[in-house]
């Protein structure tokens, strides 16, 4: 008994290493599958065909009392037509702040004791007795510099009627004074805004102030931004429109899902 248990440890490894024993291995598989991602192009052309935003629009100072803007003040917004013929819904933070502190309310301090006057869009009549009652100084409205910048700085800023203001991408007024006389402004672009600082707004008539943006393949865009901080004093029995409409979306040809 003891002579067949030796016999067989010895040639059991014999066996084993001379391949004699069948042997059984698992092939393990080693191969990567990518599985491509998959994407519901009907789901991102619905997103991308949205209408676009409107720009956010800012007021603060003496016109808000208590988180509430003064009758003489309007403001409106409304999202870019989409694909479906509908208008997008506004997005929260493209929606009116207001607030009662103005910040960095002394960029006009420098302007209170200066006599000068730019009015654009005013006749010449009416130029010349606010010149006369005021004892200031008509001086020339700068262009937009290179870059696009309309920077308009003086004692008291004067607009009427239809304003045109060429290659201003980002306009900036600053003033004790600014009137409005049944002024209106339409800016349409999408790199810009626009920013008006005065101690004390005068409104005369109707007035408005637009921002709206061109045509878009795209929903990302939005219109042009509005602040308005009015620092000292709200007076006149005008009104003022403060308005800004998402660019309407506009398919090309790579647009729609295939």
């Amino acid at each position: 008994m003891k002579i067949k248990q030796l016999s067989l440890t010895i040639l059991l490894p014999v066996l084993f290493y001379s391949g004699c024993l069948p042997v059984t291995t698992k092939k393990v598989n080693t191969e990567v599958h990518y599985r491509e991602p998959q994407v519901d192009l009907d789901l991102t052309f619905a997103v991308q065909s949205r209408g676009g935003q409107p720009g956010a629009i800012r007021v603060a100072g003496v016109v808000v009392k208590d988180s509430t803007l003064d009758s003489r003040i309007k403001i409106e917004q409304e999202g870019g037509v989409g694909f479906s013929g509908g208008r997008a819904t506004v997005n929260k933070e493209y929606l009116p702040k207001l607030k009662e502190h103005v910040e960095d309310a002394d960029a006009v301090r420098n302007f209170i004791n200066e006599n000068t006057l730019v009015a654009i869009g005013c006749d010449a009549k009416r130029v010349a007795n606010l010149a006369l009652r005021n004892s200031s100084r008509v001086i020339a409205t700068p262009t937009a510099n290179a870059n696009g910048v309309l920077e308009i700085e003086a004692n008291m800023i004067v607009l009427c009627n239809e304003l045109k203001l060429e290659h201003a991408h980002i306009l900036i007024l600053n003033s004790d004074k600014l009137m409005l006389m049944n002024a209106s402004y339409t800016k349409i672009g999408l790199i810009g805004f626009i920013v008006i600082k005065t101690n004390k707004l005068g409104l005369f008539g109707k007035n408005m102030i637009y921002t709206t943006a061109p045509t878009a393949s795209s929903s990302f865009f939005s219109a042009e931004s509005i602040q308005l901080d009015v620092i000292q004093d709200l007076a006149g029995d005008g009104t003022l429109l403060l308005k800004s409409s998402g660019p309407d979306y506009k398919e090309d040809k790579f647009s729609t899902p295939k």
